[in-house]
């Protein structure tokens, strides 16, 4: 279900910067190192909270939504190592929403119960990582002699950070109580 087994092909997705729309690779100077390591330390971030949901969720049975949850995060992984991919990603993590949702219409479930409410919490966390990838889309496309100033492209660099940190603690916090309290 997961699209994460077909990223591990992709040796030097880690060490260099994506093609951009032109199909050539980014030139980004020396002082745009940063641009690599905030996509490193995005798809660090991406990959833990995986394997954070992977352990936390009971995922025999495919058809409860935290399997879908799971295949969300191999998503986003997969639209931010292959750009050229992250529009089809992106709109299967919506996809992966909308019946997670459609799972809890059938349940007739009114009030979340606080296991529900957590994975709620985590398909929020899914579309922060969606948010993220819309920006490193932007970043890549800033190098198609767009007339981005380089200042302007630094400071999406820095709301990258922020929004990696961001996700990680979310997904952190979330996973701590789903293991504190038993799932139904």
């Amino acid at each position: 279900m997961s699209t994460r087994s077909q990223t591990t092909n992709d040796t030097e997705s880690s060490t260099t910067v994506a093609p951009s729309r032109t199909g050539q690779p980014a030139p980004f100077p020396g002082e745009f190192s940063e641009y690599v390591q905030a996509k490193e330390k995005l798809d660090t971030s991406l990959s833990r909270a995986e394997e954070q949901v992977t352990s936390a969720y009971d995922l025999d049975s495919p058809s409860d939504p935290e399997t879908c949850l799971v295949a969300a995060f191999g998503l986003l992984e997969e639209a931010v190592t292959h750009h050229d991919v992250a529009d089809k990603a992106l709109w299967a993590i919506d996809r992966v929403r909308d019946v997670t949702l459609a799972y809890y219409r059938s349940k007739g479930v009114g009030d979340l119960s606080q296991s529900h409410q957590r994975l709620r919490n985590c398909l929020h966390d899914c579309e922060l990582g969606a948010c993220m990838v819309a920006k490193m889309r932007k970043l890549q496309d800033n190098d198609d002699e767009s007339g981005i100033s380089q200042q302007a492209t630094l400071e999406l660099i820095t709301q990258v950070y922020a929004d990696a940190q961001r996700l990680e603690s979310l997904i952190q916090s979330t996973m701590s109580a789903s293991t504190r309290s038993a799932p139904e």
